[in-house]
């Protein structure tokens, strides 16, 4: 029979004792080494980590301004912008596409299988519209749907369509001018972005759900008020149109002025899609018809940005100049030949004639090229060139319109001998 050792027992109790109170004092001691930072991190700290985790999602997002719109000389609507909500995707927090765009595809005006396709990629940021109204967007926050983030946006429209394009220009994504009077005075237009603070991701999005503190209200941008005549310009533009189509010219300018006020009333800048550039710097449209099969909206300005030849409209500098100076006067007679050699080039007027005894009224009311450039010998070099200047050649005009051509001149340095004839006659400078 085994008996158990009391004394065996007695000795192994204060052993097992003293172990247990050592782990417990090493637990206790590493509970406490862990609670010191937690306690710093909880109390003494606590503020400068909440400030640093708040400053990780808080930024300030910018509220963007109200374009100022663009009315014609009777305050017809050429351009206005309105207050809309823009949709973002990020199609990473979409566990249902299918779910989600079913819900969603009546406010975006997407349908169901396109949508579905937009919110399965996984891009992070995918825009589903920009003119989204106030109250829709509104409604649509109201649902707090999972990566779908509805933001304040504006929308630029134009009520009569591709009317003035040209000329007024365009915004892009961005909500900026890109072209025409919407760059030039971009800073009247634009306004003044306000700002607030909210809840974001990484990517910039407003967090759905959170909510927004107006740091800054934003200013709307001030209006402009054209010379334009919104009938005559389209009367104008189609016009122009019907030309193009009917005489195959690759690109066309007219423009209507009120020659008491300098007030332009119209401006049309088209190009024939269907007529190739050929020899010309082809010329880049707003890629829709204006109406009329094929013809476009310019994205520049030809009659401001673009140079050409003015040919016989140029003669009024030479007849200007001469009668200005008292070289000639409307009833100085001229004899007037068919053609004459100047330098190395021969020049002639366009129709076949014998030797005519013409007076300057005459030589000017049948656009003699001869009989212009007996005048402009009246005035010389030095006289054509000053009076070029004087009339506004070479420089620009008061418009300051975006891409604005000076021209290209002789001047006393390029100028050769038959210069004294293609000058006056508008075959040498580029206005």
């Amino acid at each position: 029979m085994n008996e158990v050792n009391p004394w065996i027992h007695n000795r192994v109790r204060p052993k097992t004792t003293r172990r247990i109170g050592v782990v417990w004092g090493i637990v206790s001691i590493l509970t406490l080494v862990m609670l010191v930072p937690v306690g710093n991190l909880q109390i003494v700290e606590q503020a400068k980590w909440k400030s640093i985790s708040n400053g990780q999602v808080r930024h300030t997002i910018t509220v963007p301004a109200l374009r100022g719109g663009m009315y014609d000389r009777y305050g017809a609507v050429l351009a206005v912008s309105r207050p809309t909500y823009r949709v973002i995707a990020n199609n990473f927090q979409i566990v249902h596409p299918r779910a989600t765009a079913e819900q969603i595809s009546k406010w975006v005006n997407i349908p169901v299988p396109r949508l579905t396709k937009m919110l399965k990629r996984k891009s992070g940021y995918v825009v589903l519209t920009n003119s989204m109204s106030v109250n829709d967007g509104r409604d649509l926050q109201r649902l707090s749907l999972p990566g779908l983030v509805i933001e304040q946006s504006t929308d630029r429209s134009s009520p009569n369509g591709m009317l003035a394009r040209s000329l007024l220009g365009y915004i892009n994504a961005s909500g900026t001018g890109s072209a025409g009077l919407e760059t030039q005075y971009e800073s009247l237009l634009a306004g003044q972005a306000g700002e607030a603070e909210g809840l974001t991701n990484q990517s910039g999005l407003a967090l759905p759900g959170s909510s927004t503190r107006v740091i800054k209200k934003a200013k709307a941008g001030m209006s402009l008020e054209l010379t334009i005549d919104s009938a005559l310009q389209f009367v104008t533009e189609q016009t122009l149109a019907k030309q193009l189509r009917l005489t195959g010219g690759y690109s066309g300018v007219a423009i209507v002025m009120n020659v008491r006020t300098g007030e332009i009333l119209a401006n049309a800048s088209l190009v024939n899609h269907a007529v190739p550039a050929g020899p010309l710097t082809p010329v880049t449209d707003w890629g829709s018809n204006i109406g009329v099969p094929n013809i476009r909206q310019t994205i520049m300005n030809l009659g401001i940005t673009q140079v050409y030849l003015p040919g016989s409209v140029f003669k009024i500098v030479p007849f200007s100049a001469a009668l200005q100076s008292g070289a000639v006067s409307p009833t100085t007679r001229f004899r007037v030949p068919y053609s004459t050699r100047v330098g190395t080039r021969l020049f002639h007027d366009a129709e076949h004639h014998g030797v005519l005894n013409l007076s300057t009224t005459e030589v000017l009311s049948q656009s003699s090229n001869i009989g212009t450039y007996l005048i402009a010998r009246q005035v010389g070099k030095d006289g054509l060139l000053s009076q070029v200047s004087q009339m506004g050649f070479g420089h620009m005009t008061a418009l300051e319109y975006p891409g604005e051509s000076s021209g290209l001149l002789k001047t006393t340095q390029t100028w050769s001998a038959s210069d004294m004839v293609a000058l006056p006659i508008g075959q040498v400078n580029a206005v």
